[in-house]
């Protein structure tokens, strides 16, 4: 006769646990979920917190070491809840950095789902919002492939990106809107998911690398490709979810056209670094 796998007692023939066992597991585990999206969304004391979230490890027979699996996937849910709920604030980031210093998780654990990335860049047009320059948010474990000046600023960094040319020889897709410099959209909703994709018949293939944008330039570089843009010389930008197209000034046929990149990220905040 097995035992219970949740109180160790014998379970009765061909089974290997208790019918009330399993429902106060499952129980304590939502009870932990519940707790940690309520400090993320209300706040509390964290330490009162993991104490009392001990106890109902214990009482419920969840394991220690599932309990991480839970806090991150609460802190997805809650966090990305947020976001879409238009309440994401300064006391909210300032929570998530107390969560992951009390809880011990790392970057890589709460970033699985690309969750922190999309609160930095929210940090970061939060902070040009008030006309700052922002703070780096992200850390850059290898070279960067390009020279800033005393006065540059590193606010975000892309890998793995397809940068394209518009070809004044081939028709171009009018079905694209022109938004203008001074025209702002909203980051803090998703996009639509039927205006993701550009038409790129007009565009010719430039090479796949690293794109990098400053407080002052757009870069891009790919082999011994490299390309440089002033942000005050952007006309105007065309933007979807994973993609951008950048206009110079006095250039309208001369688009660049980046993929495989935060698209509306890189217009909210290409349009305040401009305005």
């Amino acid at each position: 006769m097995a035992a219970c796998k949740y109180c160790g007692e014998k379970a009765g023939f061909l089974s290997n646990k208790h019918y009330f066992c399993e429902l106060k597991y499952k129980q304590g585990k939502q009870r932990v979920a519940q707790m940690v999206e309520y400090i993320l969304r209300n706040g509390g004391e964290f330490s009162s917190l993991k104490k009392r979230i001990k106890e109902i490890a214990i009482s419920s027979a969840v394991r220690l070491q599932e309990l991480d699996a839970i806090y991150i996937k609460t802190f997805n849910k809650a966090v990305n809840s947020l976001i879409e709920e238009g309440h994401f604030t300064e006391a909210i980031e300032d929570r998530i950095a107390e969560f992951q210093q009390a809880f011990q998780l790392s970057q890589e654990m709460l970033d699985q789902d690309g969750t922190l990335k999309r609160v930095a860049k929210l940090s970061i047009i939060r902070d040009l919002d008030k006309g700052l320059i922002p703070e780096p948010r992200m850390v850059v474990e290898s070279y960067l492939p390009f020279h800033l000046q005393n006065t540059e600023q590193l606010i975000w960094i892309f890998n793995d990106v397809e940068c394209y040319k518009q070809n004044p020889n081939l028709q171009a897709d009018t079905s694209l809107r022109m938004l203008g410099k001074n025209e702002k959209r909203h980051y803090y909703r998703k996009v639509d998911e039927k205006s993701e994709t550009v038409k790129m018949v007009q565009m010719q293939h430039m090479g796949d690398g690293t794109c990098a944008l400053t407080n002052e330039h757009v870069y891009f570089t790919s082999g011994n490709k490299k390309y440089k843009l002033k942000i005050n010389n952007i006309a105007s930008t065309e933007a979807f979810k994973d993609q951008i197209s950048l206009f110079r000034e006095g250039f309208d046929s001369d688009a660049q056209l980046f993929k495989n990149i935060d698209g509306v990220f890189m217009y909210n905040a290409i349009n305040r670094l401009i305005s």
